[in-house]
């Protein structure tokens, strides 16, 4: 039942950006990491074209919230980022 909810968010996701599915959604296979990175700020989207299959893009963001106990709130620090990674088989 889960595996079906990813697979619908995922297919809901790639269809808004892009006109023709990027995926077709088959009977459910038991997924595997082959790889794994860590990244300097938490992961906040994805986003894969059909145009570069072998290309995708992860963005990142983290909002750091600063308070001063004498003054109330102090400005909120934004920081994110844009990581471009290349699949090449089953190597990033």
């Amino acid at each position: 039942m889960l595996t079906q909810r990813i697979q619908s968010v995922l297919h809901d996701r790639c269809t808004r950006f892009i006109r023709k599915p990027v995926m077709t959604l088959h009977e459910p296979k038991a997924l595997r990491s082959l790889t794994s990175i860590t990244l300097e700020l938490p992961p906040s989207c994805i986003e894969i074209s059909s145009a570069f299959p072998d290309l995708f893009v992860v963005g990142t963001y983290y909002l750091e919230q600063q308070t001063n106990d004498q003054s109330g709130s102090l400005p909120q620090e934004r920081r994110g980022s844009l990581l471009l990674f290349r699949l090449a088989g089953q190597n990033l």
